[in-house]
């Protein structure tokens, strides 16, 4: 039996490679938070934890989907710690938590919590056709 070095803990076989995904930027003010939902049509937000498993788990994904659906002024996707307690964001009922922004308003029905792969893509497609 092998065991994984606590560096590969939380990584499992289905998370994207490193080369197939991009750097997500982390949203660091109230005021970036403001200035990317007004620059783009469709904007995701994963609010995460470092310490958080399904975080951890869902963050490769995230990115591999950031990478294929980013579009200038279209589609971007930013990640905002949760422990920096940024005002102004919506309620986070849990880690992870993904906010989706159309045309510069907040989609409750579309919220995520939770590391649902599933769901955080099908939110994605209904933002996405409703811009």
């Amino acid at each position: 039996m092998s065991y994984k070095s606590y560096s590969n803990l939380g990584v499992d076989a289905s998370a994207p490679s490193p080369d197939s995904v991009i750097k997500v930027p982390e949203i660091t003010s109230k005021q970036d938070r403001d200035q990317v939902i007004s620059s783009y049509k469709v904007v995701v937000i994963d609010n995460f934890a470092d310490w958080c498993g399904p975080c951890q788990y869902i963050a490769p994904h995230f990115a591999q989907l950031a990478k294929k659906y980013s579009q200038p002024k279209v589609c971007s996707f930013f990640k905002e710690d949760v422990e920096k307690r940024i005002p102004g964001a919506p309620t986070i009922t849990g880690v992870p938590c993904f906010h989706f922004y159309v045309n510069g308003n907040y989609q409750r029905s579309l919220t995520v919590t939770g590391g649902d792969l599933d769901a955080l893509s099908a939110s994605l497609a209904t933002a996405l056709k409703s811009n």
